[in-house]
């Protein structure tokens, strides 16, 4: 496992999703250290796993937090962000998707090469959440190429 640490100090480059694998795993064994099996104990902002990571590598709670959200992105997707193609925090909201949406989003973006802004992205995933999200993505992007060629 890579130390997050030695990454931002300029010991040696990794990308985005390198660094998001590193805090879900770091994250996982602090969440289990010194639990018994069903304790749940509330959690302040200073008392959270990500504070602590966030404390060690130089980032706020927030941060690691997203880029341990990253993790749940498809494999396709998870490139696009290590590429740089896509930003952190529209796939961050895409994460929270489910499989289908995810894959239909990858068709979409492989289609027309247009990735979703995070706006749209948060769009998506309040009717993800709501139920009505009803993967016709295609509707979804015509609306994002539309709105970047009047932008262009």
């Amino acid at each position: 496992m890579t130390n997050a640490k030695a990454v931002e100090d300029g010991k040696y480059k990794t990308g985005d999703m390198e660094k998001a694998r590193s805090y879900r795993m770091k994250s996982d064994a602090l969440s289990h250290q010194g639990k018994t099996l069903g304790q749940n104990v509330p959690k302040s902002d200073d008392n959270r796993t990500t504070a602590k990571i966030g404390a060690d590598n130089g980032e706020s709670y927030k941060t690691v937090q997203r880029y341990i959200r990253l993790t749940y992105l498809a494999p396709e997707l998870q490139e696009y962000v290590d590429t740089g193609k896509m930003k952190m925090l529209p796939a961050v909201e895409i994460s929270y998707l489910d499989e289908e949406g995810q894959r239909n989003i990858v068709d979409r973006i492989e289609e027309t090469e247009v990735f979703p802004s995070h706006a749209q992205t948060r769009k998506m995933r309040a009717l993800f959440e709501e139920g009505k999200l009803d993967y016709d993505i295609k509707r979804i992007f015509s609306v994002i190429i539309r709105l970047n060629n009047y932008l262009c």
